[in-house]
């Protein structure tokens, strides 16, 4: 199952969503209204810290101000409707987790794994 069978299985119907511009803007937003999931973004200003946040974590050089400001991040996009918040970036599960959170928070890493395992099955079949 991948996260977008995973979020309508579990019947939200507003996904806050964490990821660079490249993938807001294109692939997963689409995905999304395709199922007609409302989603929350993150505000300009949010999107830039995240863009480095995301850098920094890639660079090895991630501090726990990283960890605060993406908890900070995701709590805005809750407050602003959002019932889960999809980390659709694979970076951003290395500093951040569920019992980071008091909401669900929803790893794509988890769903990657699982398909290349899948992927991998068959192949050898």
């Amino acid at each position: 199952m991948g996260y977008l069978s995973h979020i309508t299985i579990s019947g939200f119907t507003n996904i806050g969503i964490l990821g660079t511009n490249t993938t807001i803007q294109n692939r997963v937003v689409t995905q999304f209204l395709s199922k007609k999931i409302q989603i929350s973004l993150p505000n300009e200003k949010n999107r830039i810290v995240l863009g480095k946040i995301i850098l920094r974590i890639i660079a090895g050089r991630s501090a726990k101000k990283d960890k605060a400001l993406l908890i900070e991040i995701c709590t805005e996009l809750i407050n602003k409707g959002a019932e889960a918040v999809l980390l659709a970036c694979t970076e951003l599960p290395l500093i951040v987790s569920q019992k980071d959170c008091a909401f669900p928070i929803i790893d794509c890493n988890s769903f990657f794994a699982e398909k290349t395992a899948e992927y991998a099955i068959i192949k050898d079949h």
